[in-house]
């Protein structure tokens, strides 16, 4: 449904060997700890991808509330309620483009390391900006959804973000969860800006454990 111009496509390996010489250093063993690194930095991407969204909605439900007057005597702006919804769009488009940055600089000082807080950003702003996208269709009202407006296409893609690259109920939300739950997690480390480590421990909590085959045991 969303991003409908990403050039998606299955690739199959068949018989194919990687020598050892050219795993990426540190990762034999560990590809799934590669992979929640990878997810790490893609996190305030999918972030700053969902504030763009927003922002295009927020600015069209904007112009639309200061021209429309749904039959009354002046534009829709000039009601309470609108010019409210439409300042708390604005303030959260704000938060989560701050929370990006904070994000993308954090990863900066540390190596690209940031598997907590890619996690967090991804989860929090991709969620706050479908939602808030959804708040200017309320705003605009039935006429988002005639399709010569772009609504459609906002909707769509404020949609598929919360549930790809690691979608949040699930790869983002554990990763999370695994690192508060560490014995030695420092609650402040993210404010105080200092490293966060990330484990094999941390990215299988909640997860159910691997069938084991138990040998049978004589009896009697």
């Amino acid at each position: 449904m969303g991003h409908r111009l990403t050039p998606n496509a299955e690739i199959v390996f068949e018989n194919a060997r990687v020598p050892a010489d050219n795993l990426i250093e540190g990762t034999r063993g560990n590809g799934d700890l590669l992979i929640n690194r990878n997810f790490a930095w893609s996190g305030p991407v999918a972030g700053i991808a969902a504030v763009g969204v927003a922002r295009s909605a927020y600015e069209a439900a904007l112009e639309w509330a200061k021209t429309y007057t749904a039959g009354g005597p002046n534009p829709i702006i000039n009601h309470q309620n609108v010019g409210y919804v439409l300042g708390d769009v604005a303030a959260r488009i704000e938060m989560c483009r701050c929370f990006c940055w904070k994000a993308a600089h954090y990863m900066d000082q540390h190596d690209y390391h940031g598997e907590l807080i890619g996690a967090m950003c991804k989860i929090q702003c991709t969620e706050l900006m479908f939602e808030a996208v959804y708040k200017c269709m309320q705003v605009v009202g039935v006429n988002s959804l005639d399709k010569q407006h772009s609504w459609e296409k906002l909707l769509r893609e404020a949609a598929v973000l919360p549930l790809y690259d690691a979608g949040n109920f699930g790869m983002q939300r554990r990763r999370v969860h695994g690192v508060l739950a560490s014995p030695d997690f420092d609650p402040r480390a993210l404010m105080n800006n200092t490293f966060v480590n990330f484990t094999k421990a941390m990215e299988v909590i909640d997860t159910i454990p691997g069938y084991v085959e138990t040998p049978l045991v004589p009896t009697g």
